[in-house]
């Protein structure tokens, strides 16, 4: 298993911190909840959507080896 930067740590980190830290590729679906656990948006981390969220607060985890990041705001 990789070892992350961001990803399942844990630490509350912003969300551009997380684009940037190599963690995440092209590939990688981001899928942002507030803080009560409701959807907000979900794409890749060059979509708007995701890009408008980059200055956000939270924590980020991944189950397994998928391409899906969820991103819990704090």
């Amino acid at each position: 298993m990789k070892g992350y930067t961001h990803i399942n740590t844990g630490r509350i980190v912003k969300l551009s911190s997380l684009i940037k830290s190599g963690d995440i590729t092209d590939d990688s679906i981001i899928q942002i909840f507030d803080k009560a656990g409701a959807f907000v948006t979900r794409g890749n981390w060059y979509q708007d959507n995701v890009l408008d969220q980059a200055e956000r607060w939270g924590r980020a985890s991944k189950a397994g080896t998928g391409h899906t990041v969820k991103f819990q705001l704090a």
